[in-house]
């Protein structure tokens, strides 16, 4: 159902990059429609996102497990295991709907029926269910919300997709579904560096508008103390020395 296959995109290629919304998914998610470098706002975001993921895994796998440890894991397991799918209900495709059999209709959906759960089902199993379900979820926000911006490319970033490539290819897989090709999912190159880069560049800009000002300051305050303090010894000194020169000749 997933293709993980990565395929580059020059968006500068295609035109103008605005406008464009972008799903900054960290421990929770914010979304933003950005309309220029300058013209952007906060339009959504949920709770839901890269906290929920390692605090559910270390509820449900192991106390002492690490963000890294969830996401290496959940690479072994099989969504399938634990989640209800449409087939599952229906016997195969809902061709009425328009939904394949192998879509998930509810996650953890096959544990309703399973007598001590937790016993029979892989730590893989849940850390890679639980992936999956917070993708889906962001994803379906995500393409929500460039529906009500009328907006066509959603660009993805936040320390939850570094190395990520299950979530990645589950949110691009979503998006092309449910828009039926029409919105595009696009992820950027270092994607676990992008809030990083953003506030050295935000304070590179506060600190050369303060060292413009220091620099103003440090000019003014110099030719203040030159007028002020320098400047009448100098006169009278250069005087008298004409004057004792003059008296000589």
């Amino acid at each position: 159902m997933v293709n993980p296959k990565k395929v580059p995109l020059n968006i500068q290629k295609e035109g103008s990059i605005f406008p464009y919304l972008l799903v900054n998914i960290g421990s929770g998610v914010s979304i933003l429609r950005v309309d220029s470098p300058t013209a952007f706002e906060r339009v959504s975001g949920t709770c839901v996102g890269g906290g929920t993921y390692w605090g559910l895994c270390r509820l449900a796998v192991s106390h002492d497990i690490t963000f890294e440890e969830a996401f290496e894991l959940a690479t072994k397991g099989d969504p399938n295991k634990v989640n209800m799918t449409v087939s599952d209900i229906y016997g195969g495709d809902y061709k009425i709907f328009n939904l394949p059999g192998d879509v998930v209709a509810s996650s953890f959906g096959k544990l309703m029926g399973v007598e001590h759960p937790r016993e029979q089902v892989e730590p893989a199993d849940i850390a890679r269910s639980l992936l999956d379900m917070i993708a889906m979820n962001v994803a379906q926000l995500a393409y929500l919300n460039a529906m009500r911006c009328n907006i066509t490319r959603i660009l993805f970033a936040g320390n939850f997709l570094r190395q990520n490539d299950i979530s990645m290819a589950m949110i691009s897989y979503s998006i092309d579904y449910w828009s039926g090709g029409q919105i595009r999912a696009c992820f950027l190159k270092h994607e676990g560096y992008f809030g990083s880069v953003g506030a050295f560049l935000f304070l590179k800009k506060k600190w050369k508008k303060k060292m413009l000002s220091s620099n103003f300051l440090f000019i003014f305050y110099s030719f203040s103390f030159f007028f002020f303090f320098l400047l009448p010894f100098c006169i009278p000194t250069a005087f008298f020395g004409r004057l004792a020169k003059t008296a000589q000749l």
